[in-house]
């Protein structure tokens, strides 16, 4: 289900409000931002897909679950996590709105950049440049009046996410 221009305008219009009118603060320090930026990487993580991994000897022991034997492979993915509706309503929808009243949940599964001693090594660097470049655009407000084309997106095994056609194309 696609969000109606309107609401997208209307969220647009409050992140440039919130930007202009706080000059000079940090912008991971912006609520409304900072919430765009976390639904942003939701929705559109550096790698969807699960990154398999072997359960080593002796077996995975889950409290509750059946034991997975030595040799299976096992891998969860950001995406599973990213859209589930029991903890994102709606999780196909972009709604930064969710992130102002965040739930520990939200945050369990949010895993944009990995988690654990295999999470991406630049994550820190990572985030603050996708922060300051949505600031940058937003200040400069070039996306004012955009509208975009060709939005299908499919789920590449084993590592990125494609543009179906190729590429998305922003129109003024």
């Amino acid at each position: 289900m696609r969000t109606p221009l309107p609401t997208i305008y209307n969220r647009y219009e409050r992140l440039r409000y919130e930007i202009l009118n706080n000059p000079g603060i940090d912008a991971q320090s912006l609520p409304y931002l900072s919430a765009v930026v976390r639904e942003s990487l939701r929705l559109a993580m550096a790698n969807p897909t699960r990154l398999p991994r072997i359960v080593p000897s002796g077996g995975l022991h889950i409290p509750g679950l059946p034991t997975i034997p030595a040799g299976t492979s096992v891998g969860l993915g950001a995406y599973v996590l990213h859209h589930d509706p029991d903890v994102f309503p709606q999780p196909y929808e972009f709604m930064p709105e969710r992130w102002l009243d965040c739930m520990p949940e939200m945050l369990r599964n949010s895993m944009p950049f990995g988690m654990g001693s295999r999470q991406c090594i630049a994550r820190n660097l990572a985030s603050a440049v996708v922060w300051w470049t949505a600031e940058a655009l937003v200040r400069a407000d070039v996306l004012k009046g955009a509208r975009s084309v060709g939005e299908d997106i499919a789920i590449m095994e084993w590592f990125n996410a494609k543009v179906v056609a190729g590429k998305i194309e922003l129109h003024w």
